[in-house]
């Protein structure tokens, strides 16, 4: 590494830690301030403060993540105005060195960072969310969906599954039909008062159930107390999913829930948009560092106060660009894949570009 590069490298990891802290505290405070009368409310008396604080830092790391693609940008556009500033980058390009060259001193940086936010998004992530949904639910009486109604189900046998209600937290659902269809006939229909996931043994357990086989002369009835169903090939995970079920869920688990999803016929668009957003965002940091050393970056004392304009609303126009594509997403039928792939190749030919121009000054 040298010189150039500890230089470079070193304000960047002095400004991005100072904004992230200052930022991100300031952002806890707005929201205790919001949540404070919620907080009084529903918040349980004799509540340890660790708890509580424990709450709010599981709000920070959500926070944190949410902004990183923002912060890197504001980082790089205040180091490389600090050294415009300065006639540091006169300096460094009179000494020989490339365009080309110092571009790349921000983009390895912008690489790690990428890879920072991609283990945060797909693994770190989730489980915050996770331990949150729990704090809510144990400490302040309210959270996500944890009941589902009228849910059907296609197993990977043919056969169709029909509950009528289903929660989470007991494991245990009510009013359980199997049906057994070939063609418009049914063949057979397994039917049970309470249903329940053992977790130790990965089965289902019937209570109180009736099978009933139908024949062209007769019906053949069996009937029981309790029975292990085995070939059951859902878990409670397939059953009920609540509006931010899929950011719970770590990049392994989201993907073996999409699968089981697509198996059993089951409409799993939150869970791929989740996919690519995971995997998008962390590549529009990249992008938004390199339009803060492409618009920053002029070989002159004081930059352009136009391009440093454009230089804001390009990186803006990026990050939005991906939230943008998920609202569509979500009321579109079109490609999930293109709608958060094609911004992200734009604006990276719109950035090769404006590269290969100032290479050429």
């Amino acid at each position: 590494m040298k010189i150039i590069d500890r230089h470079i490298t070193g304000n960047f990891f002095y400004v991005f830690p100072s904004m992230v802290i200052g930022i991100v505290s300031m952002i806890c405070i707005i929201t205790y301030v919001i949540d404070v009368f919620v907080v009084e409310r529903y918040i349980p008396s004799g509540v340890a403060f660790y708890h509580l604080l424990y709450y709010y830092l599981m709000n920070t790391v959500a926070s944190f993540n949410i902004l990183i693609p923002f912060l890197s940008f504001l980082s790089t556009a205040l180091v490389v105005l600090r050294m415009s500033s300065r006639n540091e980058i006169i300096a460094v390009f009179s000494a020989g060195i490339s365009y080309k060259r110092f571009t790349k001193i921000f983009f390895i940086t912008a690489v790690f960072l990428m890879k920072v936010m991609l283990i945060c998004e797909s693994w770190i992530i989730p489980e915050v969310n996770k331990i949150r949904e729990r704090l809510d639910y144990e400490y302040f009486g309210f959270g996500a969906t944890s009941s589902g109604r009228n849910i059907h189900l296609k197993l990977s046998n043919g056969k169709i599954m029909y509950i009528r209600h289903f929660d989470k937290y007991s494991n245990k659902g009510t009013d359980v039909f199997i049906d057994d269809i070939v063609g418009t006939k049914l063949l057979s229909r397994l039917k049970a008062n309470e249903i329940k996931w053992d977790k130790n043994k990965n089965v289902w357990i019937f209570y109180n159930w009736e099978n009933r086989e139908f024949g062209e002369n007769s019906d053949k009835i069996t009937k029981g107390d309790k029975i292990e169903v085995w070939d059951i090939d859902i878990i409670p995970n397939d059953l009920i999913f609540d509006n931010e079920f899929q950011t719970k869920l770590n990049m392994d688990e989201l993907n073996e829930v999409c699968n089981r999803l697509k198996k059993h016929g089951v409409d799993n668009k939150l869970f791929k948009i989740e996919q690519v957003k995971r995997v998008v965002r962390p590549l529009m940091l990249i992008l938004v560092m390199l339009i803060g050393v492409f618009f920053y970056s002029d070989k002159k004392r004081t930059s352009n106060k136009t391009s440093i304009a454009i230089g804001f609303i390009l990186a803006c126009t990026v990050i939005i660009s991906s939230i943008v594509a998920e609202d569509i997403a979500m009321y579109t039928t079109r490609n999930v894949y293109l709608l958060f792939f094609i911004p992200l190749i734009l604006f990276s030919i719109l950035c090769f570009l404006i590269f290969r121009r100032k290479s050429l000054l």
